[in-house]
């Protein structure tokens, strides 16, 4: 599971993702919005990209924090998996 915090003196929208191991919300700093999203990638599950690509329509201003179980030298990982190629790759567009 997942979970994200989100101070409650910050204006914050929920956003409804149709998955148990993503949370995310719309968070407005300075009136700019900001989507802020938490994810979990058990070992033996493909990465959600395409609901991770999804959060573009809400803004094109994204963090995006958990754990992907990707294995990439991109982020000084000694060992590379196929998850973290896919993250690198997708990281990149």
């Amino acid at each position: 599971g997942v979970v994200l915090a989100i101070d409650k003196t910050i204006k914050a929208i929920p956003l409804n993702i149709d998955s148990p191991n993503v949370v995310a919300a719309l968070i407005f700093v300075k009136e700019v919005p900001i989507v802020i999203a938490s994810v979990y990638s058990p070992q033996t599950e493909p990465l959600p990209l395409a609901i991770l690509s999804s959060l573009f329509q809400f803004s094109k201003s994204i963090i995006i924090a958990g754990d992907f179980n990707a294995k990439h030298s991109d982020w000084t990982c000694p060992k590379v998996n196929t998850k973290g190629r896919r993250l690198s790759e997708w990281l990149i567009l």
